[in-house]
């Protein structure tokens, strides 16, 4: 039984079609009331044993429609339909307005701490309810894939746990091992066909360490091995320590990296008995002491001050002028604060880049941080968000704080105008003005602590202009679109070792691509490696042509005006030495 657009089943209009699998198919519907839903149709014979229910009915179904709440999906309609011989169950439910967080992980690979522990909050609570069912059940799927970021409230997202297909009774026994879900995410004594809620458990600290590094826990290249190998490959590098990456994450506390450590530990008796138990962890109603491993070592807690290792500058192309002026202007200086000091020059705080989006200007930061040597910390808007009156206030605060006890430190925040926004624009939200004020605050003067803040827009004009003010943002710089000397090295960047024919000419490819910048020449490049690949074949000029002749650049000319025509208000409100300079 196969379903298309604008056919009708049961009463309900497909509108969409989201999924189709082996044995069901998951579509977008309209009932009669013009109301949106989901509906996913399962054929019976499709199923395994284990998916049936006592009646012979789909397990999912009977399972969903006991659900009730709210980090759920509501069932509104369920049934059975036979048609040509074939027997199919369906289900009804509400649909989320949002997106699963698959797809906004592929977009921002990395979430915020705070994100991450409000997701898995939520699903800790929807397991706790699947758990405590008058016939409790596993979810067994706890993955990106099956959690929904519910968006129709705009003050705050939450998750939504769906897809009952590869739950199970806790009273059912063994099973086999579902190849559907990542083998990085399912507990090890879950390959013995064991669910409980500790391999439930378990997904949540495999999907928090996930979202907060952007790879799996214990991740392997399983095509390099075996696959009769693979489990107990996989198994080996389980015992040993759980590695917590590199990285400096604004609130990535040792209680959270605790937490994370629990859940995912090897023997189900050290980690967590229920989800209530790791939600009140997580909200620090428990305290959480160091894990040990299988072989008894403790787990490798993360180096916070992330310091950039790299080439610097020299992975810049172009920028030129640029490069010249912050060596010359900013990092002599904080490379030498001694000598600084002695010939009485000013520490600088902070430098503002704007420009059209895409230029490249949180790269130029990263590579910046290289040239120091400085500890980076990488913060956007949504890191500072907090749903608390003045909760904001104090994680800037925080932020701050933190930074000067690990300097020489620097603070790269992107969206910088979302952070402090003109305060005449918004008088009555007193929330925004205290925001404001505490990055004024922090911001005197505290190149002196050695940190130095590297802010990023594309809307300069929105941001408070007392944060502009000498002593606090001391440097202001444009980073219009890149020229085509820094085209031609983009197009050399982004295709180094990949397979190329011998007639691909960087140069001509940039002088096809005025007004690309950084970003769209990546995504042409990706573009046509990805036909390549299809094919099997080289990368070749004329394949690089046609990719760029079928992709307009994402900045228009309109706002290329609009830029030019702004640098040109700021550079007459500042004096020289806040010059707009440097391509990318």
């Amino acid at each position: 039984m196969k379903l298309d657009i604008n056919t009708h089943f049961q009463g309900y209009e497909v509108r969409f079609v989201i999924k189709r699998g082996d044995y069901a198919q998951s579509l977008q519907v309209r009932d009669a009331f013009g109301r949106n839903a989901y509906l996913k149709v399962i054929d019976r014979a499709g199923l395994k044993p284990h998916q049936l229910s006592s009646s012979g009915r789909a397990l999912q179904v009977e399972l969903s429609q006991q659900l009730s709440h709210r980090y759920t999906c509501r069932c509104l309609d369920a049934g059975e339909v036979t048609q040509e011989g074939t027997t199919c169950d369906y289900i009804v439910s509400e649909l989320v307005s949002g997106e699963d967080l698959a797809k906004k992980m592929r977009r921002d690979i990395t979430l915020p701490v705070y994100q991450v522990k409000q997701i898995a909050a939520d699903v800790l609570e929807a397991l706790q309810h699947l758990h405590t069912l008058p016939m409790p059940v596993a979810h067994n799927a706890v993955t990106p894939e099956h959690v929904m970021i519910d968006m129709s409230d705009t003050n705050h997202i939450h998750a939504r746990l769906v897809n009952m297909g590869h739950a199970t009774p806790f009273s059912a026994g063994a099973h086999a091992v579902d190849n559907e879900i990542s083998p990085f995410y399912q507990a090890p004594e879950h390959w013995d066909g064991v669910s409980s809620p500790a391999t439930d458990v378990y997904m949540v600290g495999a999907l928090m360490y996930h979202c907060l590094f952007g790879v799996e826990p214990w991740h392997l290249n399983l095509d390099a091995i075996a696959p009769s190998l693979q489990h107990e490959v996989m198994m080996a590098e389980r015992r040993s320590p759980l590695k917590m990456l590199n990285v400096n994450l604004f609130e990535l506390d040792e209680q959270l990296m605790n937490v994370v450590a629990k859940a995912l530990t090897f023997d189900p008796e050290h980690r967590f008995a229920t989800p209530a138990q790791m939600l009140d962890a997580l909200q620090g109603k428990v305290k959480v002491e160091p894990q040990r491993t299988a072989d008894g070592e403790g787990n490798e807690m993360p180096v916070k001050e992330g310091q950039r290792r790299g080439n610097g500058f020299a992975d810049v192309a172009g920028m030129d002028e640029l490069k010249e002026m912050l060596n010359h202007s900013v990092i002599n200086i904080l490379r030498n604060i001694e000598r600084a000091k002695r010939y009485k020059l000013t520490i600088p705080n902070g430098m503002l880049l704007y420009g059209p989006p895409g230029c490249g200007k949180t790269f130029i930061a990263e590579k910046f941080a290289e040239e120091t040597g400085y500890n980076f910390v990488y913060v956007k808007s949504s890191d500072l968000a907090s749903v608390y009156i003045h909760g904001s206030q104090e994680k800037i605060g925080n932020l701050f704080r933190d930074a000067r006890k690990k300097a020489p430190t620097i603070l790269c925040f992107d969206e910088f105008d979302a952070l402090v926004p003109a305060r005449s624009e918004h008088h009555s939200n007193v929330s925004y003005n205290s925001e404001v004020n505490e990055f004024l605050s922090q911001l005197n003067n505290c190149g002196q602590d050695g940190v130095f803040v590297i802010a990023s827009s594309n809307q300069p004009d929105l941001i408070d202009k007392a944060v502009l003010r000498r002593g606090r943002i001391d440097k202001i710089v444009y980073v219009p679109l890149p020229d085509e000397k820094a085209r031609e090295g983009l197009f050399e960047i982004y295709l180094k070792e990949r397979p190329l024919a011998d007639d691909v000419d960087c140069r001509k490819l940039a002088r096809l691509t005025a007004n690309y910048v950084s970003s769209d020449i990546a995504y042409i490049v990706n573009e046509a490696a990805m036909q390549a690949a299809e094919r099997d074949a080289l990368i070749d000029q004329d394949l690089l042509e046609a990719t760029v002749k079928a992709n307009r650049p994402s900045v228009s000319k309109e706002q290329v005006r609009h830029y030019e025509a702004l640098r040109d208000k700021l550079s007459t409100e500042k004096d020289d030495t806040r010059r707009s300079v440097g391509f990318f």
